[in-house]
């Protein structure tokens, strides 16, 4: 009995040293649709000027 409870408070006195904080991966791959984006962006903008001329355009930036 006596080790289990030396065993616990070892434990809990150095337990908070490996404990992983919140993570948030809600930006993990936003650079690699950034990249996507900057790639096919040229290449979309073309098949689209070509397919309706003058009748549609391109908005540089939707959100500030």
């Amino acid at each position: 009995m006596l080790a289990d409870s030396t065993a616990q408070r070892v434990f809990n006195r150095h337990s908070g040293a490996f404990r992983i904080g919140h993570r948030s991966y809600i930006q993990q791959f936003a650079k690699f649709y950034s990249v996507r984006l900057d790639a096919l962006k040229p290449l979309v903008l073309a098949s689209a000027q070509k397919k309706w001329s003058s009748r549609a355009s391109c908005t540089a930036k939707v959100l500030n």
